[in-house]
């Protein structure tokens, strides 16, 4: 249902951000492109219009914020050295008092997940607590805040290095495209700006979900931390109860004994065609043990399924959309690991977009 009014909203951003039909090649910078386009659908689909018409300027105050929270979040120290990021940080967080200061109606029994005054039904009763616990008025305002960090922040990173992926893999653009052309629904021609892609099918396909967890794995710098609570030994060390163990993805991730040539993209490793290889199901079992990108335990990510969608949705429409080249070929795995959790790369991929000619 979220995604239903996600791709709506899409179709709304992109009209506007996207090459327009007979422009003919454009160039232009694809990491921004999905920065831009998925930070403003995320905010009409998530928070309704409202939080747009309070702070107008909000795309480049959140980039300005973003960019320094890779240290702004682990010492407020760091914004004293970052003056414009620390007022556009202030800035977002008055849009957010005022977002929050509105009166909390019932929620219409006509609308079952989204309104324009609050977007998603979360925000409202996350409101709804906040007012319960006596939340002060800035501490909800940063409740809410911190959704729109916690679904943008990643989301955008992993969208430009999901598309590398695409072209780094065995197949290809073309295979990719091949599981796009069995997910449309349309059947009559697409027309400019339409989006008849059947989000399931894209999700069931064994070959994008192999494309999205390579991504996932090799685009990760995130680390899980683990309080002991009973004395082990691991590798010969003794770690007593009370420590606190950081285990980087990474090391899980290019285990060579779990994933054979780890610093290669192949989406086939995490396929089977034959439901009775004991073998390779017993090796994808093992692969998926060691993917972490989400965490685990109580601190598994809860929108992990909402990202995986959006992702996927959004790289596909502009593959369907668009032919796309890059510029400068891109070289091994080259991201930036300064990062809270996906990781950006270190120089924004220029690309080349035309729209395609579609038929389907």
């Amino acid at each position: 249902m979220v995604m239903n009014t996600y791709m709506a909203k899409l179709q709304h951003v992109s009209a506007d951000l996207f090459p327009k039909d007979g422009s003919g090649w454009v160039t232009i910078d694809y990491h921004e492109l999905m920065r831009k386009t998925i930070f403003e659908t995320s905010v009409l689909t998530f928070f309704g219009t409202r939080l747009h018409e309070i702070w107008p300027d909000m795309w480049e105050d959140w980039k300005l914020f973003n960019d320094a929270t890779f240290a702004g979040v682990r010492s407020n120290v760091s914004w004293y050295s970052r003056p414009k990021a620390r007022a556009a940080r202030e800035r977002m967080l008055q849009a957010f008092d005022e977002w929050v200061d509105t009166e909390i109606e019932e929620w219409p029994e006509t609308q079952s997940i989204w309104n324009d005054k609050w977007g998603i039904k979360m925000n409202w009763e996350r409101e709804i607590l906040g007012r319960k616990f006596e939340f002060t008025h800035r501490g909800r305002a940063c409740l809410q805040a911190s959704f729109l960090f916690v679904i943008v922040t990643n989301s955008a990173p992993m969208a430009t290095w999901f598309t590398i992926c695409i072209f780094k893999s065995p197949g290809g653009v073309a295979r990719y495209r091949e599981e796009i052309a069995s997910s449309v629904k349309c059947t009559d021609g697409i027309g400019q700006d339409e989006f008849p892609l059947d989000v399931l099918k894209l999700k069931q396909s064994q070959y994008i979900q192999g494309v999205w967890k390579e991504s996932l794995r090799t685009g990760s710098a995130s680390a899980a931390a683990r309080v002991v609570t009973k004395e082990a030994e691991i590798d010969g060390f003794i770690v007593k109860p009370g420590s606190v163990l950081l285990l980087p993805v990474q090391l899980l991730h290019f285990d060579h004994d779990v994933f054979p040539q780890p610093q290669q993209i192949d989406p086939n490793r995490w396929i089977t065609n034959d439901a009775k290889d004991e073998e390779k199901y017993r090796q994808i079992q093992k692969q998926n043990s060691h993917l972490r990108s989400f965490g685990g335990g109580i601190g598994l990510c809860s929108g992990r399924f909402v990202a995986e969608q959006e992702i996927i949705n959004v790289v596909s429409t502009v593959l369907f959309l668009f032919d796309l080249e890059f510029v400068k070929p891109i070289e091994g795995l080259d991201l930036n690991p300064q990062n809270i959790g996906i990781m950006n790369p270190k120089r924004n991929p220029t690309v080349r977009l035309r729209r395609r000619k579609l038929k389907v």
